[in-house]
């Protein structure tokens, strides 16, 4: 999922990755906090 986060560093926002990835914005935030532990 770092390629998620890299879109999303370099200015795209949450909306448009988690549409491009085809999963939820919650979903998104999630996937992202998990991999911050």
């Amino acid at each position: 999922m770092d390629s998620a986060r890299a879109l999303i560093a370099r200015g795209w926002g949450v909306s448009l990755v988690s549409r491009c990835l085809r999963v939820s914005r919650a979903q998104l935030h999630v996937i992202l906090r998990r991999t911050d532990d």
